[in-house]
This record gives structure tokens, sequence and C-alpha cells, in this order.
């Protein structure tokens, strides 16, 4: 097991794809991407982001990453009921639903393509279902690159399942195949997967990873912790997206359990206020 990776000798060039835009921050993996890509580009790394979003950011956010970054590059990505996503992912047999909705954008991969152009030192991308539209250019190419998953994403995609009504769990089971063996298969492709959390390295490894690390979250919750708590109050307030199945899941077993405030155990019924940023709302 690797914690991070030894200082590089001179500035890199950097080429880091992601599948949403990093600013503003409105959840946890959004402030992971904003605190890495800050701090190396005063490391004076040379970093080209390019992205495929389903909400464009405004011309605000645009001026803060181009302060900070030697290129900004973001596409719009389809809705996920657009007609020709839908129609992709009904007639994937390998493709996992996820994949199909973060990829098959021949715009992004042209964008990919003409970058990779360029040489970078290092190809970092993040989360394993945003790779279909990089799969050819870096096989045509033979460009080794950085994959990092925030979670065992199968995993997540088989909880969302879980929800659908009893009737559609069947082709729910049949996708979370699909993002089984579509996640072990870009796993084996990278040089290199980073992990978030500790116990899913060797998760990763057992998944055939050529190399893997772990970089934790390194994120400064005091921005995020400035309010006084009452322990005699028996509300609890959430701030987070609530689109990502974990988030939501923490909410239902407090909402149904117990919970402890200021070492307090406080009983079921308790008032939950979920807060959930619009800019990270539900669009299609």
């Amino acid at each position: 097991m690797n914690i991070g990776f030894p200082p590089p000798r001179r500035p890199l060039s950097v080429l880091w794809t992601l599948p949403y835009v990093p600013y503003p921050a409105t959840n946890g993996g959004k402030l992971r991407q904003l605190g890495l890509l800050t701090q190396m580009a005063r490391r004076g790394h040379s970093i080209t982001l390019l992205c495929l979003t389903k909400q464009m950011p405004d011309a605000a956010a645009m001026a803060h990453l181009s302060d900070l970054l030697e290129h900004v590059r973001v596409l719009p990505r389809r809705s996920r009921v657009d007609p020709r996503t839908l129609a992709r992912a009904a007639c994937s047999l390998r493709r996992p639903a996820v994949a199909t909705i973060n990829g098959c954008d021949s715009a992004f991969a042209a964008a990919f393509a003409e970058l990779l152009e360029q040489n970078f030192d290092i190809v970092q991308i993040e989360h394993s279902y945003s790779f279909e539209p990089m799969a050819r250019p870096l096989a045509r190419r033979g460009t080794p690159f950085v994959l990092t998953e925030h979670n065992v994403e199968s995993d997540v995609v088989r909880a969302q399942y879980h929800r659908l009504p009893w009737l559609l769990r069947g082709l729910g089971a049949l996708d979370a195949m699909r993002c089984r063996a579509w996640e072990r298969a870009v796993v084996r492709r990278a040089a290199c997967v980073v992990a978030v959390a500790a116990q899913d390295e060797p998760r990763f490894a057992a998944m055939g990873a050529r190399d893997t690390a772990l970089v934790v979250n390194a994120i400064d919750v005091g921005a995020y912790a400035r309010v006084e708590p009452d322990p005699a109050s028996a509300r609890a307030l959430f701030l987070g997206n609530y689109e990502y199945a974990p988030n939501t899941d923490a909410v239902v077993d407090t909402d149904s359990g117990a919970v402890l405030v200021a070492g307090r155990p406080i009983e079921r019924g308790i008032g939950v206020i979920l807060v959930q940023p619009s800019s990270v709302a539900s669009s299609t």
C-alpha cells in the first residue's frame, strides 16, 4: 500500500478529466477535486482540466478555474433522459447505464484526443464510469493513465438499484453486473488506481489493478462547521448531495434510529432537515 506519491523533481504537465465541474464545490467529490487542483497548481504544475458536465458553469466559476489552471474546457453532457442516451443504455450488452450517461459523447472524445497530442506527463481520469469516451484515444496512442475511484462504484450502483420497485429489480441486477465488469476492465487498464478509502485499495488490487495508491481526502471541514451545536435540540441538520446514495442512506438510518449529539443519545423520531445546494439539485 502506498500513501500518496513521492514529490516530483520538476513541475509536471497534467491532463485532468472530470464528469463534473469542481467549482463551486457543492459536494464532497467536488471539494476533493478543487483542493487537489489548487494545491497542485500552487506547486507549479501545469494542469489542463477537461470536464463533461450536466450543468454548465457560469462566468464566475469559469473565471475562478481559469485563473487557477493552465487551461479549462467544459462540454455539456446530454440529459440522462435524452432519447439517444436511453437508446444506448437499453442496447448496450457490456456498458452499464452510469457509463452511458457519463460517456458516449463524440465531442468530448474528440476534445480528449486532441489534447492527448500534447503529450502530458500524467493523464488523470476521475471515476471509471467516465471512461467510455476516452477509451479509444488512449488505446490508439498507448497512453498510460491514472484512475481515481472515490468508491467501489459497483457497490454504490447495487445499493441504488435496491430502491427500485421489485418488478424492475431484475433489470437493476443485470445492470449492476455490467457495472462490476466495466469497473474491473477499466481498473485493469489503468497504470495506477488511486483509492480514496483504505478499505477500497485492496479491493482494486484484487480486481487486477497493476498498481494502487491511497490518497485520502484532505478536506478543510472548518468551512462546513461554522455553526454552534445545541445539545438540547432534537433536530439534526444534514448538508450534502442527496443524489449520492450513501448520503441518502445515512439520513434514512438516522431518521429511523438513534443518534448521538454531544455524547447523549437522541430518541427516534428526531427532526431531520436536509439542505442541498441548488447547484447540485437534479437537472435533466
